[in-house]
Order: C-alpha cells, then structure tokens, then sequence
C-alpha cells in the first residue's frame, strides 16, 4: 500500500490518462481542467501514537501550521465533467497538495501509557517528536458532485460535495524511529463552493471555499502507528480551461 501510495503521489503522467480518458466526451459535453494555489488552515486535533513496548498515549488539541506559501507551495488540480442533457450538473476528480507541521514548542495534554507507566500531564511536543509533520503533501484525492448556476453568461457560481483518499507524505521522527514516506493513510471527504469567471477563449477565473475532513492513520518504521482526524479550510484561486465548449 505504501508503495502504491508512492507511486500515485510521483507520477506525473496520471494526469495526463484522466485527461486522455476524458477527452473523446468532449464532443457533446464541457470539460473544465483547473489549476489552483492557495492557502489552508487546519484546525487543532487530537494525536494518537502507540509504539511497541506498551506505549499508547493520546497528544490533545495539537496545533498545526500550514506553510502554504513556503516550498513546497499548496497547490491543487481538478478535472470536471459537466453533462450534456443537464448542463448545470457535473463529476469532478480533485487533487489537494496541502501541507500541515505540527507545532513541537507546544505544551499539550497528554493521557495514556508510555512503556506501561500511566500518564496524564501536560508536556512539550517536541519531547516526543522530533519530526510531526506532513510536508511534502497532506494530500487528499476527490471524486465529487457538482452543480453550478448559470444565470449569468460570464460568472457561474458552483458548489460541490465529494469523498475520496488521504495519501499524505508521512514525516514522523521520534528518538531512532524515523518514517518519512508516502501512504495510503485513511479517508477524505471535501464540500467546497466558489465562482468561476469567464474571460473568454475558453478561458475563466476561478476563486473557491473548500472544507476538507481527513480521518488518518499512518503506520509508523519500527512498528507502532500514529492517528488523527483534521479539519482544513482552504482559500484557492486558480485559471479553468474549457475544452469543448
């Protein structure tokens, strides 16, 4: 599974499969591919660590940083098909590269067991972790639901709905225990809503509200695994093509 998660998240001709997959229903419909960038802000969740040697302990309302705007930048792509017999509804496959890093400075309710010892206290983060963070993509793939309105000629509002994989590029160190890699670490789900801005020449603007929910569980190099749930708020604006318009 992490091999596969590995590829998925390296491979840059996936992209052009889809678009090459969807291309022959552009003759009677509207395709739109979008780019985007933007920022993100994931709200304070709870951490679960269990590691051998009977530990199992729970790090509460951790704190997490974005750094959408450092390398490497948030960005995300999404392919979607709006029918032709109802042109207001559509299918859309999206990709999230978002990033989030904990903050080890922190002080933190901790409960549970480390080496058999109960333990319930508040402590530094960074007394546990040298590493918590997913930097290299907290990314999540989409398959959702799309309706927009189309009232008037050059702006259309849309909304959406979807569910879809967290693969995110796992970076967790503690002590000699070091795991920095890509996994199939849970499930995702996404609503977003947002305004597209015709330019013309097939081209539009595009400016969204995205919530995202990620429910994750990552397997950790020595044994043991690591456990959260994060909600995210995204901020996006990006450029649409459409093809067969």
């Amino acid at each position: 599974m992490t091999f596969m998660a590995h590829r998925i998240a390296n491979s840059p001709g996936i992209a052009t499969a889809i678009v090459l997959l969807l291309m022959p229903l552009c003759a009677h419909a509207q395709l739109d591919a979008t780019i985007y960038s933007g920022v993100s802000d994931s709200r304070n969740s709870d951490v679960q660590l269990t590691q051998p040697v009977n530990t199992s302990l729970t790090f509460h309302n951790v704190s997490w940083d974005d750094q959408s705007l450092d390398n490497p930048v948030y960005w995300g792509a999404r392919l979607t098909y709006w029918f032709p017999h109802a042109r207001r509804w559509g299918m859309a496959v999206d990709f999230t590269h978002a990033k989030i890093h904990a903050d080890l400075r922190a002080t933190v309710n901790v409960t549970g067991t480390r080496a058999g010892s109960t333990v319930n206290d508040q402590e530094v983060l960074g007394n546990t972790f040298s590493v918590l963070a997913m930097s290299h993509g907290f990314n999540l793939l989409t398959i959702n639901a799309m309706y927009r309105w189309m009232s008037q000629p050059r702006l259309q509002p849309f909304i959406g709905f979807g569910a879809g994989l967290a693969y995110p590029h796992v970076e967790v160190k503690i002590n000699s225990s070091h795991t920095d890699e890509y996994q199939l670490a849970g499930w995702a789900i996404n609503g977003m809503t947002g305004l597209n801005y015709d330019l013309g020449k097939g081209f539009a603007l595009f400016a969204e509200y995205k919530i995202s929910y990620a429910d994750m569980k990552a397997d950790l190099n020595g044994g043991g695994t690591l456990k959260t749930k994060v909600w995210t708020n995204h901020l996006n604006l990006g450029v649409t093509y459409h093809f067969g318009q």
